[in-house]
């Protein structure tokens, strides 16, 4: 008879170096994290709700490409 064999695998905070950590967090605020460079002229102008969704949605596309 044959036998299913599987491999089951656990992560643990506690197999990891606090360098290793640190780096996971600083990448991940990376990814998460955009810089925004406004001129003068856009800072008086109001956005508007279709701007604020289109601009949510592209940034959780980029969150879903890094996870």
């Amino acid at each position: 008879k044959k036998q299913k064999k599987g491999l089951t695998v656990t992560w643990s905070d506690e197999d990891e170096s606090e360098e290793e950590v640190e780096s996971e967090v600083a990448n991940r605020i990376t990814a998460l994290t955009e810089i925004c460079i406004s001129d003068a002229e856009s800072c008086d102008e109001e956005t508007t709700y279709d701007e604020l969704a289109a601009s949510y949605k592209d940034l959780c596309i980029r969150s879903e490409e890094y996870w």
